[in-house]
């Protein structure tokens, strides 16, 4: 017998095998998890939409902004990242026998998912709306999802169509089947619940009341009683076999986003935009047990398969996970960050600060790329949008402006609030410590510009002859000039000192969304809602070279200048990072991986690292390594690896839509029609 044959593929096999468990049973910095091309590091985790324990109870899906994470039900401990859809997800599923997970998208299309690999089985296209919800049949054979007004019945094993159940007007938000699989309930937007034969695809009953937005649904064990959740706060109990009311539970303030029984039926769980979770025994229908840990609104909840467990997903995009029967709050799992709208770095390069589409500042160690503190901008109001982040030069001073108006100034080292300043009646879209760090210039909605004094708060002065929206402002580095990019397209140059116009730029077509100035202060780049860039003469107010335009596909939300001014980073709302020349223009590289729109970008001081924050998370990228690459179009429209006919057919369909730039893949192009030009680049490609 050859003896080193048989010992090297004992090696290779084992080699497979560690690879494989190591990737799916063992816990991993969240952070290097399936990272893209150029990435460095990822901070936070998306926000969170909805989460499903495995049939089995080993595993917890979180899906959200980012994509689906999965973690070891037991510790918390990251197994594995799913990513593939270009939108956040709405709803997940698991197959009953736990092998495949469904995820449906805003981008409109459904994925099936090996729950043992991460990889992606298969991609289920729909109509040209989002898809809110899924759910597999309980032989696993059947999945159904709800999209714009139309619910969709899929071959959960061959991907193909079976039904299409036509009824509703408005968004299916929520689809469940019944125990036996024979119905399916479906809740919308139009205020109404049907109840469908699954093997006719006909109408059995129309539940119609106007009790607002049906959100969730949910079956009793026996199948005799269908669970809703409304947006006027009440759960209520139907007959399946009539259709009619049995009970109502009124328990909640607000909207009930979520409902789920327990395995044995005889406990359900709701949870509440009214920052509670309730636990109800079914049978008795009795209020059992109210969770008062929870400080945020709650948008999905779900028990472990042994009923032990209850997990709850909220606003502030931390999984919760609750002993069902002490009450008591067994464990969180964090870092899930909601939605990024800016990012800055400290002047020392230490931290990273990012502020967030529900009202929270996060600081973050960029050696250790772990989170120090949490800043909540929600206590001086609700539905906060943290708009714009800035430091002051000593790092001791963080300001935020949120969406109903307001300034905080933070305390970086105490944690704590020194000034909040009212005096913007509308967002702030924008906020900006000048160099001297005596100086905080705001941008707001209602039309002004106003400048604050950072150590007391104080106003200072306003900023006059202006008649638009101001949705960015930046200090020049001598602290001696102000640019605003303005809602018409223009840019305004102010004397910091005494508030005068200075100058007026024009030759942007749409909105400018973000200004910057060069390191030497000679040159102002500008992003615009047009998709272009440009790069003007601070002096004379001269475009310097040929706009850089036709490179993103969609609105270009923020630019920044490397520290040695050879480089300007742009981020667009077409996922893109681009990194151009400044002297001439050119395109140098791309960084590709966001998810969704990028809204912000930053570079280190020592420009060796590029940070991005978007709708689904943030990203480090090396700035110092990569290999220019030359720009592509994006033809594998489901993003399976490969581009075949089945991309081809995506686009065929859409031939002749009219669409906002960057709205649907099938837009190959980015020029906002869908038209033989896409089609020629998907048939061009097919095969790579």
């Amino acid at each position: 017998m050859n003896i080193k044959p048989f010992f090297l593929m004992s090696i290779l096999f084992l080699a497979i095998t560690l690879t494989c468990f190591l990737q799916n049973g063992v816990a991993q910095d969240y952070t290097q998890i399936r990272l893209p091309d150029g990435a460095k590091a990822r901070l936070g985790k998306g926000t969170t939409s909805d989460i499903a324990y495995s049939p089995n109870g080993k595993r917890l899906a979180v899906a959200g902004s980012l994509g689906i994470w999965i973690y070891d039900a037991q510790s918390g401990d990251e197994i594995d990242l799913l990513i593939a859809h270009r939108r956040g997800i709405s709803d997940i599923s698991f197959s009953p026998d736990g092998r495949t997970l469904a995820s449906g998208s805003g981008d409109r299309t459904i994925r099936l998912w090996d729950v043992d690999t991460g990889s992606l089985k298969n991609t289920l296209w729909g109509r040209a709306q989002p898809v809110y919800s899924v759910a597999f049949s309980p032989d696993g054979k059947t999945l159904a999802s709800g999209s714009d007004n139309t619910i969709f019945l899929w071959s959960a094993d061959m991907g193909s169509l079976k039904d299409t159940l036509i009824g509703h007007k408005y968004a299916v938000y929520s689809v469940a089947f019944s125990p036996d699989g024979q119905t399916l309930a479906s809740g919308s937007w139009d205020n109404t619940i049907r109840l469908w034969d699954v093997n006719t695809g006909t109408l059995k009953h129309t539940i119609t009341r106007n009790w607002g937005f049906i959100l969730s649904l949910s079956f009793s064990a026996d199948g005799q009683t269908l669970v809703s959740g409304h947006e006027d706060g009440n759960i209520r109990l139907w007959d399946v076999d009539t259709g009619s009311l049995k009970d109502t539970l009124t328990g909640h303030a607000y909207s009930v986003y979520s409902i789920a029984f327990s395995p044995d039926g005889k406990t359900l769980a709701s949870g509440g935009w009214d920052r509670t979770i309730l636990l109800w025994d079914f049978h008795t229908r009795t209020l059992k047990h109210i969770f008062t840990e929870n400080l945020v609104p709650v948008n999905s909840v779900a028990f472990s398969p042994d009923g032990r467990t209850l997990a709850s997903g909220g606003q502030d995009d931390i999984i919760r996970l609750w002993d069902v029967h002490a009450g008591d709050l067994k464990r969180t799992i964090t870092e899930h960050a909601g939605y990024v709208r800016c990012v800055s770095f400290s002047a020392d390069g230490q931290m990273l600060i990012s502020g967030d589409g529900r009202g929270f500042i996060r600081l973050w160690d960029v050696h250790t790329r772990t989170l120090k503190h949490i800043f909540d901008h929600t206590f001086v109001g609700p539905s906060q949008v943290v708009h714009s982040v800035s430091i002051s030069p000593d790092g001791q001073t963080l300001a935020s402006g949120g969406e109903d108006g307001t300034i905080c100034l933070w305390n970086i080292d105490a944690g704590t609030s020194k000034h909040v300043i009212i005096g913007h009646s509308q967002a702030i879209y924008s906020v900006s410590i000048s160099p001297d760090g005596q100086t905080l210039a705001s941008s707001s909605k209602d039309g002004t510009i106003r400048l604050w004094d950072v150590s007391t708060g104080a106003f200072k002065r306003a900023l006059t002859k202006h008649n638009h929206i101001a949705y960015n402002v930046s200090f020049s580095p001598d602290g001696r000039t102000l640019a605003s990019g303005e809602w018409d397209g223009t840019i305004r140059l102010w004397d910091v000192h005494t508030g005068d116009l200075k100058r007026k730029i024009t030759g942007h077509s749409q909105a400018v969304r973000s200004v910057s100035f060069s390191p030497d202060g000679q040159t102002l780049a500008s992003g615009s809602e047009d998709n272009t860039i440009q790069l003007w003469d601070v002096d004379t107010g001269e475009l310097k070279h040929a706009t850089i335009a036709d490179r993103h596909s969609s609105n270009v939300y923020s630019v920044s200048f490397s520290p040695d001014g050879q480089t300007l980073a742009s981020g667009s709302w077409d996922g893109t990072l681009r990194l151009w020349d400044v002297d001439t223009g050119e395109l140098k590289h791309i960084f590709t991986g966001h998810q969704n729109d990028v809204y912000s970008v930053a570079f280190s001081p020592d420009g060796q690292t590029l940070a991005s924050g978007g709708r689904d998370t943030i990203y480090m990228w090396d700035t110092s390594t990569f290999v220019p690459v030359p720009e592509t179009l994006t033809v594998d429209i489901n993003g399976d690896g490969i581009v075949n006919i089945q991309d081809l057919a995506y686009v065929a369909t859409r031939i002749g839509q009219d669409i906002p730039v960057g709205g649907d893949p099938a837009d190959v192009n980015g020029d906002g029609v869908i038209n033989i030009q896409d089609l020629v680049q998907v048939a061009n490609a097919i095969g790579d």
